[in-house]
């Protein structure tokens, strides 16, 4: 096409005629002319141009939608004219050379097999946005034409304007296209001798489409609340390592995130498995937190019955048929007996009372249990001399209830959770970003001239460090998020969000001295025991959060036999010869302690062989594919599974692979130096990345064929033919001899 001024030739081509009419769209003008042509439209693409007439002649207008067609006809109607002149040319469709230039020709149509929500672009004509064109007169001649243009319908028509991409919706992925190209992506481990237990555990369940609902938390803390402790038993018990619980009213525990760490929690290691390394709530956390002691002999005794003339012994009452069940105590019974009484007269009054107050608090913030209603008496006994409840171990215990749980509702088939739950919130808020709550503002006035370090409710030098979390008016950002929200953060946290060391000198200083009078033993590797329960404290599995780098660790066993052993059907025995040689261990702690490393500082290099280790003995991932937030979640758009941001980045790496390998095997001798040593590079860069990720499985992945026919035994088959064919022929004599004998009669 030759344009000189505003006249427009054609040289060099041959004609020919296509009869359409106003009701074929531009995809059928095309095929059309292929037709004509004898072309391949895959081979070859159509440069369609037309001669658009304006008042001082005509212009030259590519030809390549429904509009532009329409622009046609309109030129067409407006000249009266039965036929229109069309200028075509013939362009070579290179052939994509790998998986990639392929797909991105894909989602430029929108036809990107991988995404069924693909994104879509208005734009009239292409060409005016083609990056390899330097053709911007031809545009600015465009843009003049049509502003001139008197004819309001084709102004309507053709109106120049930038491309604009929709995202109505987040794409959501094509899981059986994907599982069938490129193989199922494996959340791991790849190395099951350590994590021997996942085919039960709740991650395998969800990662495998299961819809599992937030666990049901069991706990009294409400009731704890309400309990009015009278003034002389705080007195009393504000002289006990239980000083700092005693200041520990009503918070509301979080299901979504409580549920969400039991998710990465693994009874195999005693640990939660995030992305960037394990971590777990160690004694250290319990001493710093609630200001229990860690020093001292476990929490263990006899379970031999007598219950009712314990507590008239012990509690200076005797419980009614329906307060007492066996070993079970009515936590009403203890509130409306043992609060707000006026007058104590007698030491073994007071006794009583702060046995019962003790024994309340155990039911409902550090031993509760899945009644939602009753403590166990098998904590009395402990009580029984007061003045040496500080001698027992009391934070090793809570400890111990708090693992057991959690190894329990990890189980697909458990719904609900108790134990000292407010302990692992707390532990949570101080180290995790995700699910933290802000904290506003006091509920109390401050006082004017006085620091508070820790936050207003801190009495500095009395309270553990849980103590700023209450009494103040905290609320999260927007509100609290969901499970799949804050399960799929958790997939994707890296170690700035998390806090390895939030007890540092500056926080410390301010807490009671019992918070840090155990320090030495915050690393012991033993059995944390508590009555039947039995635990094993494994620190040297997160040794980051005592400041030294993390190394690699052999297979440690959790005991997760002694998970059989319960209190249910109430048990009578004594738990101290049940588990003396766990208890001789506990006595023995200090013998088997995790010895410094070198110092940990910032953040540890991916390339770390630890990492190489942890990804391949880990479950990488938990939100499936087919994760989707519900609709009735107001923020649903900021939400978006990483799940299939990893399958697709593990999809590009494994093309990645596959194309450059295949490269490097056809590749002609006299390639420049340079290009193969670029291929070769980015061959090593994705095969590091599917091994580190633990996808190695998808290199040189075969999409599968279809099944086989199934094979039939044709003597078989024979056989049986032959058979009908015999019973058939019988079957018709039988009956022409019937019509004989009847025609006979």
């Amino acid at each position: 096409m030759v344009v000189e001024g505003e006249n427009v030739s054609y040289k060099d081509g041959e004609p020919f005629f296509v009869f359409v009419n106003s009701n074929h769209n531009f995809d059928e003008l095309t095929s059309l002319i292929c037709e004509e042509l004898e072309v391949n439209r895959s081979e070859f693409g159509l440069d369609i141009k037309m001669k658009y007439p304006n008042a001082r002649g005509y212009k030259v207008l590519s030809l390549n939608n429904d509009k532009s067609l329409k622009a046609l006809w309109a030129s067409v109607y407006q000249m009266n004219a039965s036929s229109m002149d069309l200028y075509i040319s013939l362009i070579p469709i290179q052939q994509p050379r790998n998986l990639f230039t392929n797909m991105l020709n894909q989602a430029m149509r929108g036809e990107n097999p991988l995404l069924s929500a693909p994104f879509s672009s208005n734009s009239v004509d292409q060409e005016q946005y083609d990056l390899n064109s330097n053709d911007d007169e031809s545009d600015e001649d465009e843009d003049e034409l049509l502003m001139n243009e008197s004819d309001d319908e084709c102004e309507d028509l053709v109106t120049p304007s930038a491309p604009t991409i929709e995202f109505s919706r987040v794409p959501s992925i094509d899981l059986e296209y994907v599982n069938r190209w490129c193989g199922k992506m494996d959340p791991g481990p790849d190395d099951g001798t350590i994590l021997h237990l996942q085919s039960t555990h709740r991650s395998q369940a969800i990662w495998e489409g299961e819809e599992l609902k937030p666990l049901t938390l069991r706990g009294h803390m409400k009731a704890f609340k309400a309990f009015k402790v009278p003034e002389a038993v705080l007195t009393y018990v504000n002289n006990t390592q239980f000083r700092g619980i005693t200041r520990f009213c009503y918070v509301p525990l979080d299901a979504d995130l409580i549920t969400a760490l039991v998710e990465r929690w693994r009874q195999e290691t005693h640990t939660f498995h995030l992305p960037f390394g394990e971590t777990t709530v160690t004694l250290q956390d319990v001493a710093m937190l609630f200001g229990l002691r860690i020093s001292g002999r476990p929490v263990t005794g006899s379970s031999e019955g007598g219950w009712l003339n314990l507590c008239v012994r012990l509690l200076g009452a005797t419980p009614s048929i329906k307060a007492i069940k066996g070993s079970k105590l009515k936590l009403t019974w203890l509130h409306d007996n043992f609060q707000n009484v006026a007058n104590i007269n007698s030491q073994y009054q007071l006794h009583c009372h702060v046995r019962a107050y003790l024994l309340y608090l155990f039911g409902a913030l550090l031993f509760p249990d899945k009644s939602g209603s009753t403590v166990s008496l098998i904590y009395l006994p402990l009580l029984e001399n007061l003045d040496q409840i500080d001698d027992i171990s009391w934070g090793s215990g809570v400890l111990a209830c708090l693992y057991r749980n959690l190894c329990k509702a990890t189980k697909v088939d458990c719904f609900e959770i108790a134990g000292p739950l407010l302990l692992l919130q707390v532990w949570s808020w101080e180290r995790v970003s995700i699910g933290r709550p802000d904290i506003v503002r006091s509920r109390v006035p401050r006082q004017a001239g006085v620091a508070y370090p820790l936050g207003s409710q801190v009495l500095t030098g009395l309270d553990p460090l849980g103590c700023k979390w209450l009494r103040v008016q905290w609320g999260f950002k927007d509100h609290r998020l969901e499970l799949v929200v804050i399960r799929d953060l958790l997939d994707k946290i890296v170690e700035l969000q998390f806090v390895w060391q939030p007890y540092t000198p500056s926080v410390v200083q301010h807490l009671s001295p019992i918070c840090v009078q155990d320090q030495a033993e915050g690393t012991v590797i033993a059995p944390l025991i508590c009555f039947e329960m039995v635990e094993w404290h494994f620190p040297n599995r997160c040794t980051r959060q005592f400041g030294w780098q993390q190394m690699i660790l052999e297979m440690g066993s959790t005991c997760t036999r002694l998970h059989g052993i319960s209190r249910k059907g109430d048990w009578s025995g004594n738990y101290e010869t049940m588990h003396q040689e766990s208890i001789a261990k506990w006595e023995n702690r200090m013998s088997k302690i995790v010895e410094p490393g070198l110092p940990f500082c910032g953040l540890m290099s991916f390339d770390d062989e630890y990492f190489e280790w942890y990804n391949a003995i880990t479950h990488r991932i938990i939100t499936p594919l087919s994760q989707t937030v519900n609709d009735d979640y107001e923020d649903h758009h900021y939400y978006y599974p990483t799940a299939a941001d990893f399958q697709i980045l593990t999809q590009a790496s494994m093309v990645t692979y596959n194309t450059t390998e295949q490269m490097i095997s056809n590749m002609p001798d006299d390639i420049p130096l340079a290009q193969y040593a670029m291929i070769e590079k980015m061959r090593n860069m994705s095969l590091n990345s599917l091994v580190n990720t633990g996808q190695e499985h998808l290199i040189n992945y075969q999409e599968p064929r279809p099944p086989s026919p199934p094979r039939y035994d044709f003597r078989h088959l024979a056989h049986r033919q032959q058979v009908m064919t015999q019973e058939s022929e019988e079957a018709e004599s039988s009956q022409r001899t019937r019509k004989k004998g009847k025609k006979r009669n």
